[in-house]
């Protein structure tokens, strides 16, 4: 999942995302300069954070 799929999903900012994954706040993990979220470990956490 890319930034602006979560962004979109959530209904907030690229750059909050971006915020968010770098404050390990979500979990992610960065290529180079690209943010990537699997898609499992996302469901996992608005399960948990529902």
């Amino acid at each position: 999942m890319t930034v602006r799929d979560l962004a979109v999903r959530w209904v907030i900012s690229e750059r909050r995302v971006r915020d968010l994954a770098a404050g390990g706040e979500i979990p992610a993990m960065r290529l180079g300069k690209l943010w990537r979220f699997p898609v499992a470990k996302i469901h996992a956490f608005e399960k948990a954070n529902a």
